[in-house]
């Protein structure tokens, strides 16, 4: 609990009511895409675990198809809101940082396999 306070602590001094630039909502973009295409990846580990295994320990080595929409839908929604929140210099640091993390793991996923099946099953 402690943590989780100064987290928001932290976080809050951080936080601006500064808009969001045009290469602001470029960052975001590429996040949300990566994202849902990692969303579509996850969902197909979730079908098949007798081929794939999940890295993410939040999300368990198979997780369940309603655990992994919940987690994605989560993620991209927040995403969203901490982007708003932060002042530009941490906006900027946070997205490229989380854009680029998330196009490693879909990279990573493709040289195993698995690619985007849409729409989503």
């Amino acid at each position: 609990m402690v943590k989780l306070l100064v987290a928001l602590i932290f976080c809050s001094s951080l936080a601006s009511s500064e808009p969001m630039t045009r290469a602001d909502n470029l960052w975001e973009a590429a996040y949300q895409v990566a994202q849902f295409v990692d969303w579509s990846q996850t969902r197909t580990i979730a079908q098949h675990p007798d081929r794939f295994m999940e890295y993410n320990p939040l999300l368990g080595r198979s997780p369940s198809i309603g655990r992994v929409d919940s987690w994605m839908i989560g993620g991209m929604v927040s995403h969203y809101i901490v982007s708003r929140s932060l002042n530009r210099r941490w906006r900027r640091t946070f997205q490229v940082y989380t854009a680029l993390g998330e196009i490693a793991v879909v990279g990573n996923n493709r040289r195993v396999g698995i690619w985007l099946n849409f729409p989503l099953r």
